[in-house]
């Protein structure tokens, strides 16, 4: 071997280096894993100067320096040890080793793809460094060279002579010029590759470095590389090096970690199915998706604001020349031509980002600004346009536009740097000499906007325009389709009218509504099969609730767990034995209505209904300790050891919810469930039997407050993938009782189970931590919400601090600090609120299609809808769940709580004047303050609590005495209602119908005056209202069969304007109501307009008629087994009456 150096180096520090040589005896991961660990022990015992060490390593392949300082080995420690020694005792100006050494390490870290958690200083650090070292006249700094420099023929190692780099490569590795020249910014980053740089002998050039810093730097780019992860991805990087492809191919975007696979048979032989590697290679799902942010009509991304979108049709209906103008402008900025007419900045002096306008013309401008973060590869972002529209020049106002360039520069320096363009100092794009290019580069570190208030005045009625704009506008990426879906909106709302003008009267708000999509139950028979196994690759990627994800593993299992006792009908699922059968699901209403009457009173006193049960399900059967017992619940001394998930920490309590639970297993119905017992169940059968078909590569699972930890389990088994489970929710927002979530909690539970994988510990692969990050920005809620809402979180946190994770206090993208939650107390006069919920132009009373009232039960929905009348949506707070509205009135809250006077006033004293919090005897506020910080965060502007007694005043004092809330002082009562267009209320009853709540969305349909579409909804709340009566009930049978017949009417009426998917479901609704009525000729005549042909044929053979079940069995395609079932009774009937076929 030849190094440009006359160091010897020990026999087996040589012996060692040799091996790694492209295409040599490294073939395989086992053989580079061994040759590595030779060369540390090999660096540990040498005696060699560490210059001379470091000079072997980082000329001999590009990668292994990297390799040997992210190793965990105990030699790998004891090299970096000697590093760092031996930098702290060098001369004044260290050894340009060092420097290059440095460099190395920081340009490594820095391409480390974002799923391998390295602190983000990292990046800033590496910037600092290099602009430092490129400050000085480096002969060194060459070390990084343009691509496009012919290679030197003395370089010694050319791990890339039997590959060629494509595209994608160059993409991939122009981060590195990138950030090497801070000054050098603004340019289009080139690709970089090795070079051959002096021997560390020669002097150079390169201007003294100071000690101390490159130390530090040094250091802190040590310890990053011994992070999880990071190890892993630099010996796949040096694996690809020295073993290429035996066929040339095109790089992909970054390097991605590849494990070795785990033969097939070591797959099958293990029930639970264990990953070694991702089934589908992560960097192409990383390219798949990010097609989706790719430019379209140029080499800038696009979007527009839907509200410039409306603009844009209205000048298309009226003036086409205009709307041709703003067409060309998009078009000009999508290829990034840009001049003094389309790029002038609107406001002389920025406050933040630059605001800039396009001249189109006619006194109208094209607003928009730069922006940064589309993701064009796992590693790198780029400058995109948002525009926000055309605007008349006399309706800019150039104060609020000052207020949207400030706000927008709240997320810091480096943002607003990123979204600068200045032509002056960017190279042209190659297709055109006047065009530029969009900046690439790395991921921003600001997780959240600067809590500075703006410098700006803008009026109060101006900032909630602002939080809309920014925070609550939609915007959709220009493309090429893009001005032809607004053509095409012509056919539907443009009409001629009689002096010759365009017209463009109200859409149909009833345009574009399907049933299939809007009935959750229809899609799941629509498009998911019967069985887990049964899905294929054309159903993902898969959107589907918990429940139907256990559904479709009840049926592979031959499980089946029904919440009602009622007899449901059979919708294709499998059939099962009854035997396996269980039902009723006992739910915290069940529980609450049905047994905690029942167990002793002696045992509940100073308890909550809602606290015992979220302690029996959470905690003794949802636990990670119950998922070992036989029991699948947690003994009586195990339980009571359970102190940091209880939210009780007296012995007695626990020893008195222990025995009520003892009680509670013994009340329920025999072959009852609760949810607990569903999850035990699926994750005994996938630990014994493995997963049914396929396993997932990647799941999601949102909202994941709302689950047991025991669920997380069953999805880890889903989802082998140990890169592939992702997790999000709040558990400030746990209103499900029974959920006892945390995220730290899954966080250990989730790091023990993958410590017990078959093939982490059979050391085939390195165990995979899961990581946890905060979003810690609302962009829904405004700061004046966000506040008062982060307040009560901090309640939490200080009175309950087992019950949600700590976490920074949240921030609101935009501070609308004026629109505070407003307090109504002791308004007891329901003319009060009439006023209140009224329009104030037309004196209407009743609010707006994205206005709510949310009361605490559906029985104070009722007592309110009694007295106001139909002229709201009115919600309970769990049926609010996941949805959110422009304005929110708690109507109620402190009134209807089960939290007393007392309890409330306890915290006020306990923060007020530092008395004693007893959390035990006041446990019923854990919940409360999440019911309220839940009703708080649905309001995305406004918020109102309104209360008929005086129980919300002790809440109103902390939140008024802390600035985070107003108070109604009397007088007049403002009117706050808003007036909706039919196409808004519409398309809010889409969203309450497919959330099942079908009396609202048939208030919406009305008010949007769609009477079928009302209708429609009206029998489905009907339908749903005759499920819950009972089998002894005299009225259900005669209940189902009318509303069999409203369906069937529906379907009927709807034949000439309707699409017929949503006919055929109307159709397959009126068969099986008809079935629960027992009318089964009614019933196949429907399922027979529905084209399900073999409930229509089962129907017909139900009712004797073998005649039309015959005649369907030979038309159509009918099950098999239905139709041997069938045809042998039908033999039989035909036979004995002589009718011989």
């Amino acid at each position: 071997m030849a190094f440009n150096h006359q160091t010897v180096l020990s026999k087996d520090l040589e012996t060692a280096l040799a091996a790694f040589v492209a295409q040599g005896q490294i073939d395989s991961k086992s053989t580079l894993d061994a040759a590595i660990l030779d060369l540390l022990v090999a660096l540990q015992s040498a005696n060699t100067d560490v210059a001379s060490l470091l000079t072997a390593i980082i000329y001999k392949v590009d990668g292994l320096l990297e390799v040997v300082v992210a190793s965990r080995e105990e030699a790998a420690y004891t090299f970096r040890s000697k590093v760092l020694w031996a930098l702290q005792n060098s001369a004044k100006h260290p050894n340009p080793i060092f420097i290059t050494c440095t460099e190395r390490i920081g340009a490594f870290l820095i391409s480390i793809p974002p799923w391998i958690a390295v602190d983000q200083n990292i990046m800033i650090k590496h910037r600092e460094f290099s602009a430092n070292v490129m400050s000085g006249d480096a002969t060194e700094s060459k070390y990084l060279v343009n691509k496009e420099a012919e290679l030197p023929e003395d370089l010694l190692i050319e791990p890339s002579k039997t590959k060629r780099f494509g595209k994608r490569h160059q993409r991939a590795s122009s981060v590195s010029s990138t950030i090497q020249d801070p000054g050098r910014h603004r340019r289009r980053a080139s690709t970089v590759v090795p070079k051959q740089p002096p021997s560390p002998t020669v002097a150079t050039n390169r201007s003294p470095f100071p000690l101390e810093q490159l130390k530090g730097c040094l250091e802190s780019y040590l310890d990053a590389c011994i992070e999880e992860g990071v190890e892993e991805f630099a010996v796949d990087k040096l694996f690809r090096l020295l073993v290429p492809p035996a066929t040339p191919q095109e790089a992909p975007d970054e390097p991605i970690p590849e494990p070795s696979l785990v033969p097939a048979k070591d797959l099958a032989q293990s029930p639970s199915t264990s990953f070694s590697l991702a089934t589908i290679a992560l960097h192409d799902i990383l390219r798949d998706l990010s097609d989706t942010t790719k430019p379209k009509l140029g080499q800038w991304l696009v979007v527009v604001s839907q509200r410039g979108i409306k603009h844009l049709r209205k000048y298309f209906f009226h003036d086409r020349d205009t709307f041709s103008r703003i067409e060309n402008a998009m078009r000009e900025l999508a290829i990034g031509s840009f001049s003094t007419s389309n790029h002038l900045k609107l406001i002389e002096h920025d406050h933040g980002i630059p605001i800039y306008s396009a001249d189109i013309g006619s006194n109208l401008r094209l607003l928009y600004h730069i922006d940064f973060g589309v993701p064009t590869n796992s590693t790198l972002e780029s400058q995109f346009i948002r525009i926000f529209g055309p605007f008349p020049n006399a309706e800019i106002d150039i104060t609020f536009w000052k207020a949207i360039s400030a706000q927008l520069g709240r997320r810091g320096p480096e943002y607003i740097l990123n979204c600068s363009v200045q032509t002056g100092d960017r190279k042209p794009s190659m297709s055109s000499s006047t065009t530029v290019s969009p900046i690439h580069s790395r991921p921003l570190n600001v997780s959240q906007c600067s809590e500075q208030e703006l410098d700006v005045e803008i009026d109060d009625s101006q900032r909630l325009e602002l939080h809309r704009i920014l925070s609550l506008e939609k915007f959709v990426p220009l493309s090429d389709t893009f001005f032809d879906e607004v053509h095409r909106n012509e056919l539907h709302v443009l009409t001629f009218t009689e002096t010759g003008s365009y017209d463009t009267p109200a859409q149909d708000p009833s345009l574009g509504l399907s049933l299939l999509d809007m009935d959750e139950n229809a899609e799941e028979e629509g498009h998911l099969p019967s069985k887990f196994s049964e899905l294929k690759d054309s159903h993902f990627p898969l959107f589907a609730t918990y429940d139907q994800l256990c559904m479709l593993l009840e049926a592979d299992f031959n499980f089946r767990f029904e919440p009602s006792s009622l007899p449901i009908p059979q919708k294709g699922r499998a059939q099962v034995k009854q035997s396996a059968v269980r039902q009723p699901l006992v739910s915290f209403e069940y529980f609450d209505s049905q047994i905690w009457p029942r167990l002793d009173q002696r045992l509940k006193k100073g308890l909550h209904s809602a606290l015992v049960f979220s302690e029996f399900m959470g905690i003794i059967k949802g636990s990670e300790a119950s998922i070992s017992k036989s029991s699948c619940y947690l003994g009586s001394a195990e339980y009571e050891e359970q102190n940091n998930r209880s939210a009780l920490g007296d012995s007695a309590d626990k020893s008195n919810i222990y025995s009520m639970f003892q009680t509670y297993q013994k009340l329920r119905p025999p072959a009852s469930y609760d949810l607990a017992d569903r999850a035990h169940a699926l994750l005994a059968a996938l630990q014994c039997k493995g997963v049914p078909g396929k396993g997932v590569d990647f799941l999601y699972v949102d909202e994941a407050q709302d689950n047991l930890i025991i669920d997380a389990a069953m999805l880890k088994a889903l989802c082998p993938n140990p890169h592939g489970l992702f997790f999000a929710g709040d558990t400030a927002q746990t209103i499900s009782v029974g959920s006892a979530f945390r995220f730290s909690e899954l966080k250990a539970f989730l790091y023990r189970l993958e410590r017990n994988d078959t093939h982490v510990r059979g050391g085939r692969r390195v165990p995979v931590d899961p990581h946890f990050f905060q979003l810690s920005t609302n962009y829904r809620s405004h700061g004046g919400i966000v506040k008062a809402a982060a307040f009560i979180v901090k309640l939490l946190d200080s009175y309950f601090q087992r019950s949600i994770d700590s976490l920074a206090p949240e921030a609101a993208h935009v501070n609308v600090s004026i629109h505070k939650p407003t307090f109504f107390s002791d308004m007891s006069n329901p003319a009060d609120f009439s006023t209140f919920i009224t329009e104030p132009n037309s004196g209407m009373v009743g609010l707006g299609a994205r206005q709510v009232i949310i009361v605490r039960n559906e029985s104070a929905a009722s007592s309110l809808r009694a007295v106001i009348g139909r002229v709201a949506v009115i919600l309970t707070l769990y049926e609010s769940k996941g949805m959110e509205f422009n304005d929110v009135i708690l109507y109620n809250f402190f009134t209807d709580s089960p939290g007393t006077v007392t309890d409330w006033r306890a915290m006020f004293l306990s923060q007020k004047e530092g008395r004693f919090f007893d959390d035990r005897r006041h446990s019923i506020l854990r919940s409360e303050l999440k019911s309220l910080y839940f009703g708080l965060t649905r309001a995305r502007e406004r918020v109102w609590i309104w209360e008929e007694s005086g129980d919300g005043r002790v809440m109103e004092a902390l939140l008024v005495a802390s600035s985070l809330a107003t108070v109604y002082k009397g007088g007049f009562v403002p009117r706050i209602a808003v007036r909706n267009q039919k196409t808004e209320w519409a398309e809010q009853a889409q969203q309450y119908f497919a959330k099942n709540l079908f009396s609202e969305a048939a208030f919406c349909f009305d008010r949007a005056g769609l009477s079928w579409w009302m209708a429609v909804a009206q029998t489905y709340k009907d339908r749903q209202d005759a499920t819950r009566l009972g089998e002894e009930d005299p009225s259900r049978l005669p209940k189902f069969s009318k509303i069999a017949q409203a369906f069937d009417r529906l379907a009927q009426e709807g034949q000439s304007k309707e699409n017929q998917e949503s006919l055929r479901l109307l159709f397959t609704n009126a068969g099986e109501c008809y079935t629960l009525a027992s009318e089964c000729i009614s019933a196949a005549v429907a399922f027979l307009n529905a084209g399900k042909y073999t409930a229509a044929a089962y129907q017909y053979r139900m009712a004797g008629r073998f005649d039309q079940a015959i005649d369907i069995l030979k038309r159509y395609g009918v099950d098999s087994d239905v139709a041997e079932s069938i045809t042998y009774a039908a033999k039989f009937v035909f036979t004995k009456r002589g009718d011989v076929r």
